[in-house]
Formats: structure tokens, C-alpha cells, sequence
């Protein structure tokens, strides 16, 4: 081999070596390389561990905040209301109207916060369910009706008569959202106004308008009262209360239920806020045949308007109480027409807040006219419900000693024959003792709590085993009301309620 040889060979070692060398190096750094991925792994795995941890305990925490702020407010709120049935002079009445007025400031600004919190963790869950969107509609209008016709403001809803009648979401975000839109209008329609709610359906998409003949909002702050905390003007705060967040809820919540929520305003004039969800449809509204008549005798006529196209739907047709038949029809009437006709054929229409001895009448419809309120006329006793004696055999199993003093009053007042136990354990021995029509079963007692002992209930043979039982509880979030039904409970009453809630919930 000669020198070139030599030369090339030795230059080929030297390459060979370098290469070596560079090989081991790249090894060395992959493999620093491999620890650093597997210690940011394990470092990312134990962040995401912590973080799920908080939001668990962050949503372990608002539950138990909702259910130990909210059982002493429902205790507040039942004494003020049994307080108010009492004799009272015109400055206690005063003082007591004040005390409410701040107990359920409390509790709207409780309940805004809890909510808030869970939407901006997103801890919020969405169901997809049927359900009927006319009754989600009047759910929302008629649970803010007391404190419309308190305010001299009229609601009128006015759905579309070809809505499905059954949809594909989640209802009670939809309420929610409905709560928040109807009862802003209320706020802020000075006394005389309106509020008109409208619903249409097309595409798979539920459209629902609230409008109002309130205060209005500047054109450059439409898009500020979504924000959270912000109010349009400063001084709606001091004058009207909130806290800012039930619009910026309401909006999350649309979008999260695949719609949106917008505004249109014009200060002096009003306001007209459009929600849009998805909303598949399940089933079309059909309905039955004509074969009842009923005459309308309503001064409104807007009312006479809502009335005829709501009454259809429930195989009634309407018509004029001036027709010439119309004297011997069953009437729709409100105000002086009402005191005029056959009291054995007239359902009044009145404000929740009209004095409930009024013309004698067969039944009475509370404003606004919805299908639900149209529905329960047909179907009720020829004797008012707000007349008829209530008697029934009822369970009560709550460890509160306010609430359960709270639940004797009402239960005496509405007639009924109930026995009380401190917890589920005895409420479980004596739903297997005895037959009840129906057990009030609190959640959260010692022992043995409501969700356990409905369970074992639900075990017994009939008709020990078939009891009705609805939660009475403060932990009124849906996935509580969903545990509350998994355990076998047949509905929930959320605290704080009121006696007429509780009264609804024995003659149903």
C-alpha cells in the first residue's frame, strides 16, 4: 500500500471516529432528551391530576355553599311569609315587605355568584333531551308572574302556535336562560308596561324573543351588559339591584345549548333581546279537534288574541262572547263582564295579585294566559283550587329545626295529617309502618340521608313501595335534582318555597 493509501486510510479512520463520536453524542442528547419529555410528561400529568382536583373540590365547595346559604334563607323567607298571613299594622306590614325584599335580594345575588362560578369553570353540563319547548315557555313566565303584576307590568306570551312539541336539548338551561331575559323586563318596565315573549321554531333552531317597554340601553353599551359586573349605566345598580352576572350567564348558556343571545335596545323605548338554541325536532304539535266552544269576554285584546290561538290547541274553539250563541257557552271573562254572567259558566282571568274573593266564578286562569294554566282549566274540579280543601297524609323527613317548625305551619294551614321524623332512618320505618300520600324527604340529614332512604323505600312491596316522594331540599342545581331522581324520588321542591308552591305540590 503506498503513501496515498496510507493518507486516504487514515483520513477514513479520522472521519469514522468523528462520526462515532458525533453518534454518541446524539445518542447522549436523545436520551437527555427522552428523561426531559418523560419528566414534562409526568410534570403535565400531575398538573392536569391538580387541576382536576381543584375543580372537583372548587365544585364540592359551591354545592356545599349553595345548600348551607340557601336552607337558612328558605327558613327566612317561609317565617316572613307565615309572619305576613298574621294581623298585622300598616308599618309592620312595611318592615316585613322590606325584610323579604332583602332576603330575596339575597338570594338572587347567592344564586348569580354559584352560578357564575360554575360556568366560568366550566362545570356547566348539557343534557339532550325531549322536551316540550311551550311548557319550558310557561314555566319562565308564570314563575315571574307574582312579581310582574306586583309591578303593574303585564306579561304576555305569544308562541307560535306551530311549535314542535317536542324538541331535542336541555330545558332547564333553556328555562334558566327564560328566567333571567322575562325577569330583566320585569325589572326595568316601569309600572303600566308590557313584556312580550315570543317563540318560533324553523331549521332545527328555537328562536325566543323577550321584549319590553322599559328603560332601553345606549347603542354603544348593548354589547358592555354582557361583560361580567357591568351594568349599562352605574346607577342601575342602586336603583334597580343585580349583580351583573345574569346576562353574561344567560349568554354562556346559549352558546353552550348551540345558540346565541343578542340585543337590540333604544333608550326611552325599550329593549328586545333575541335567543337562538338548537333544537331538533322530535315530534310535531297536532291538535285535537274543535269539539268544545268557549266565547271570550276579555277587555284586552291582545289577551283575546293569545286566548284564541292557545285554545285550538287544546280542541277548543273560540269565539266571540257577543255571538249570538255565545250565552250559553262556558266563558273566558276578566274584570265587570265576569260579574254580570252565570257565575256557573264563567273562568275568571285575574292577576296573582287580585284579591282571591272575587265575582263567584266555576275556576279561575292566573295572567299571563298560558297553554299550561288553559290546560289545568279544562282538567281541574268545577271548585277552584285555591278553595279546595287539601287533606292528605304526608311524611315529612327534614333535621332542621326552623324548617321543620316552618313545614308544621304550612302543612297545619293546608289541612293536612302528617307525622315529622328528624332523619331517613326513621322516615324509612315509618314508610314501611304505614301508607302515606306523600313523603317530603330532605337530602342532607344524620343517620341515614334522603337519597339512601328512598332507595330502600323504592324496595318495599307495594304500595308501601310506590309512595310518592319528592325531595325538599337547598341543593337545587340540576345534577342535584338528577341524583334526587336516580335514587328514585318523583320530583324535587327546591328551598326557599312558598306555601302556594308547596300547596301546588299536594293537589297535583
Amino acid at each position: 500500500m503506498g503513501a496515498d493509501d496510507e493518507t486516504r486510510v487514515r483520513a477514513l479512520e479520522r472521519e469514522v471516529r468523528l462520526l462515532t463520536r458525533s453518534l454518541a453524542r446524539e445518542r447522549e442528547r436523545t436520551k437527555v432528551l427522552e428523561v426531559a419529555g418523560h419528566r414534562q410528561a409526568e410534570v403535565a400529568a400531575r398538573i392536569r391530576r391538580d387541576l382536576e382536583a381543584q375543580v372537583e373540590a372548587r365544585g364540592a365547595f359551591l354545592a356545599m355553599m349553595s345548600h348551607e346559604i340557601r336552607t337558612p334563607v328558605h327558613g327566612a323567607l317561609g317565617m316572613l311569609e307565615l309572619l305576613e298571613r298574621t294581623a298585622l299594622t300598616q308599618e309592620q306590614r312595611e318592615y316585613l315587605a322590606s325584610s323579604r325584599g332583602a332576603a330575596e335580594s339575597l338570594l338572587t345575588i347567592v344564586n348569580d355568584i354559584l352560578d357564575w362560578s360554575r360556568v366560568e369553570s366550566g362545570q356547566v353540563a348539557v343534557e339532550r333531551i325531549a322536551y316540550d319547548p311551550l311548557d319550558t315557555l310557561d314555566a319562565a313566565c308564570g314563575a315571574l308572574a307574582s312579581r310582574a303584576a306586583k309591578g303593574r307590568v303585564r306579561i304576555y306570551l305569544e308562541p307560535d302556535p306551530s311549535l314542535p312539541a317536542r324538541v331535542l336539548g336541555d330545558a332547564v338551561r333553556l328555562q334558566q336562560i327564560l328566567h333571567n331575559l322575562v325577569g330583566n323586563a320585569v325589572k326595568f318596565t316601569p309600572a303600566g308596561g308590557a313584556v312580550t315573549v315570543r317563540a318560533s321554531w324553523a331549521d332545527a333552531v328555537l328562536t325566543v324573543t323577550v321584549g319590553d317597554t322599559g328603560i332601553g340601553i345606549a347603542g354603544d353599551k348593548l354589547e358592555a351588559v354582557f361583560e361580567p359586573f357591568v351594568q349599562a349605566d352605574p346607577s342601575t345598580t342602586r336603583r334597580y339591584g343585580g349583580t351583573g352576572l345574569g346576562l353574561p350567564i344567560a349568554r354562556r348558556l346559549a352558546r353552550l345549548l348551540g345558540g346565541d343571545l343578542k340585543a337590540a335596545s333604544e333608550p326611552g323605548v325599550g329593549s328586545v333581546f333575541t335567543v337562538t338554541v338548537d333544537a331538533p325536532c322530535e315530534a310535531l304539535r297536532v291538535a285535537p279537534p274543535g269539539v268544545v266552544r268557549m266565547a271570550l269576554a276579555l277587555d284586552d285584546p291582545r289577551e283575546r288574541a293569545i286566548a284564541a290561538a292557545l285554545l285550538p290547541m287544546l280542541g277548543v274553539a273560540p269565539c266571540d262572547a257577543d255571538a249570538p250563541d255565545a250565552a250559553d257557552l262556558a266563558t273566558l271573562a276578566d274584570g265587570d263582564r265576569a260579574r254580570a254572567m252565570d257565575p256557573s259558566r264563567v273562568w275568571l282571568v285575574r292577576s296573582p295579585d287580585a284579591p282571591e274573593e272575587g265575582p263567584p266564578c266555576a275556576g279561575v286562569v292566573l295572567r299571563p294566559l298560558r297553554l299550561s294554566s288553559l290546560r289545568r282549566l279544562f282538567e281541574a274540579s268545577p271548585i277552584p283550587s285555591s278553595q279546595r280543601p287539601v287533606q292528605r297524609r304526608v311524611l315529612v323527613a327534614e333535621d332542621n329545626p326552623v324548617n321543620q317548625r316552618l313545614m308544621q305551619w304550612m302543612l297545619d294551614s293546608l289541612g293536612c295529617d302528617y307525622q315529622l321524623v328528624e332523619n331517613g332512618a326513621d322516615a324509612l320505618d315509618a314508610a314501611t309502618r304505614e301508607r302515606w300520600d306523600l313523603v317530603l324527604m330532605d337530602c342532607q340529614m344524620p343517620v341515614m340521608g334522603g337519597l339512601e332512604a328512598t332507595e330502600r323505600i323504592r324496595t318495599l312491596p307495594p304500595p308501601h313501595g310506590d309512595v310518592r316522594i319528592v325531595a325538599v331540599t337547598a341543593n337545587a342545581l340540576p345534577e342535584d335534582r338528577a341524583e334526587c331522581l336516580r335514587a328514585g324520588m318523583n320530583d324535587v321542591l327546591a328551598k326557599p318555597f312558598k306555601l302556594k308552591n308547596l300547596e301546588a305540590l299536594l293537589t297535583a
